[in-house]
């Protein structure tokens, strides 16, 4: 069941960046070209800064994708995440979120359809995969000690 809410809610959270990505290129070709350099960025900065410190990556990865991605990428320490980690995670979520607002604010189906598929993600993600996860070294790990 872990897999599952943990694919899932990486499919909720595509939706919502390609609903992003749509607004943005109907109205700014020049934010949505923007906006494919972060989601593309964020698909390996995330994985290597973030889910190369986590010691379940390469046997029992959640998500599965971004296990499967680190399993490329050099070997981190899994020394506990720093403010530098959790830093560089949230700009880039805050801005896949943040940049497409003003033009879906004016959009109500599609801003209703991104809020209610990042809730959902963000809803599976705390509850069901972080509350039975192995990395006690993340700090929303619902086994840490």
């Amino acid at each position: 069941m872990k897999k599952f809410n943990g694919i899932t809610s990486l499919l909720f959270f595509a939706v919502s960046m390609l609903l992003g990505l749509y607004i943005l290129w109907a109205n700014n070709v020049n934010l949505a070209i923007l906006y494919v350099i972060l989601l593309l960025a964020a698909a390996v900065l995330i994985p290597y800064v973030y889910c190369t410190k986590c010691p379940c990556r390469k046997t029992n990865c959640a998500h599965v994708f971004p296990g499967l991605i680190t399993r490329f990428m050099p070997d981190r320490d899994s020394e506990n995440y720093t403010v530098f980690d959790w830093t560089l995670v949230m700009i880039f979520m805050g801005l896949l979120i943040v940049l497409p607002q003003f033009w879906l604010y004016e959009n109500i189906l599609l801003f209703s359809i991104f809020w209610i598929s990042s809730i959902i993600a963000g809803i599976q993600i705390l509850f069901f995969i972080c509350k039975t996860c192995d990395n006690k070294k993340c700090i929303l790990c619902g086994q840490r000690s």
